[in-house]
């Protein structure tokens, strides 16, 4: 199967799955959600990156407690998802991104305030926090 093809079936399998998935009751599980944000030690000076964010669910809960949270997903279907859940309010606190690229993005979106290539190097540091 040549990459291209394979690309577009992942595609439309995961656009088949974003209602299905964003409404499933143990992706919208508060408690779990909850559980995440607490397990990384996110706190409201910290910048969030959700890779492959889906429906927003995960990125929406850290937006609840971060400084900045971005989210960013391949599927058009998933990104619609999550496009609404940036809307919400996030308790007051952060500010909330969803993109399908991270060229759809500021650089500032990503990394904070000293920019995406500071922060993809953080991401690689030996005492990074994950």
């Amino acid at each position: 199967m040549s990459t291209s093809k394979h690309s577009d079936l992942i595609l439309d399998q995961f656009t088949r799955q974003a209602v299905p998935f964003a409404t499933a009751p143990s992706i919208k599980d508060e408690s779990a959600l909850k559980l995440i944000v607490e397990f990384s030690g996110a706190g409201p000076g910290d910048t969030v990156l959700d890779v492959a964010c889906g429906p927003g669910l995960v990125a929406a809960a850290f937006a609840r407690v971060a400084r900045h949270v971005t989210g960013i997903d391949l599927t058009p279907a998933m990104i619609d998802r999550a496009r609404a859940l940036d809307h919400e309010p996030a308790g007051g606190r952060a500010c909330l991104r969803i993109a399908q690229q991270l060229a759809e993005l500021p650089d500032r979106a990503v990394a904070g305030p000293d920019g995406l290539d500071r922060g993809l190097r953080q991401l690689r540091a030996p005492r990074a926090r994950w």
